[in-house]
C-alpha cells in the first residue's frame, strides 16, 4: 500500500515510512519469542508458532526489499534494498537456526547430534551465502557467508566435539581441514572466472566511450 502511494506521490516518501515500518515488524517477532520458551517447546519440528512468524516477517522485508530496489523513491539518501534485504536475511538465519536446534533436540538423543545439527545448517547458510554473493555479483555477501562458513567449522572442532575421543578430534580437525582447502581453492578459481567477465564486459563500453566524438573535437 506505502509503494502504490509513493508512486502516486513520490515527494512524501511513503515508501520509506514502508520500508521502516517492514523492518518494525522485528521488534514484536523478538519479544514473542523468547529463545529459551521456543527451545522448550515440544511441538512436531518446524511447527513452532515463532517460526512461522518470522517467516511472514521475512517474506514482508524481502518483498519491500525488491520493490525498494525497483522503485525506490528516496534516491537522495540511496535505495534501502540492501537493510532490508540484510534485515530478513537475520530474522531467517536467527529464527531457522533455534528451530534447528528445537527440532533436533526431539528428533536426537545425543548432545552432540544436536549441536552438531546446527553446525551443518550454519555451513550449509554459508555455501549458499558464497553461491548467491557469486550468482548476484555481491562481494559482501560472499565475505559473511565465508564468515559463517569459518565459524560453523570452529563451533563443530571446539564445542561440538568436545567430548569424543581425541581421535575422532583429530580426524574432525583433518576433515575440516580439507574442507576449508577446497574451499578457498575453489573461491579463488570462481572469483578469478567473474573478475575476467567482468573486466571482458565492461572493455567493450570503455572502447565505445572513447570512441564516440567529443564535443570538442
Amino acid at each position: 500500500m506505502w509503494r502504490a502511494v509513493a508512486r502516486v506521490e513520490p515527494r512524501l516518501h511513503f515508501d520509506a515510512l514502508g520500508a521502516v515500518l517492514a523492518c518494525g515488524a522485528i521488534v514484536p517477532w523478538v519479544i514473542s519469542s523468547s529463545p529459551a520458551g521456543w527451545l522448550e517447546d515440544t511441538a512436531a519440528p518446524a511447527t513452532h508458532p515463532a517460526f512461522w512468524l518470522a517467516c511472514g516477517v521475512t517474506t514482508t522485508l524481502l518483498v519491500h526489499a525488491w520493490a525498494a530496489r525497483r522503485w525506490c523513491t528516496w534516491s537522495e539518501f540511496g535505495s534501502p534494498w540492501p537493510v532490508l534485504a540484510s534485515a530478513a536475511g537475520v530474522v531467517a538465519f536467527g529464527a531457522s537456526s533455534i528451530e534447528v536446534a528445537r527440532s533436533a533436540s526431539l528428533l536426537a538423543a545425543d548432545e552432540t547430534a544436536r549441536r552438531a545439527a546446527v553446525s551443518i545448517w550454519w555451513g550449509l547458510w554459508g555455501v549458499s551465502l558464497i553461491v548467491g554473493g557469486f550468482a548476484g555479483r555481491c562481494a559482501p555477501v560472499r565475505y559473511v557467508g565465508l564468515v559463517l562458513l569459518g565459524v560453523a567449522a570452529i563451533k563443530a572442532v571446539v564445542l561440538d566435539l568436545a567430548g569424543v575421543p581425541p581421535v575422532w578430534r583429530v580426524a574432525s580437525f583433518v576433515g575440516l581441514g580439507v574442507l576449508m582447502l577446497g574451499v578457498a581453492v575453489l573461491y579463488g578459481r570462481v572469483s578469478g572466472v567473474v573478475r575476467d567477465k567482468n573486466a571482458e564486459k565492461d572493455a567493450p563500453e570503455a572502447s565505445s566511450a572513447s570512441s564516440r566524438p567529443s564535443m570538442l573535437d
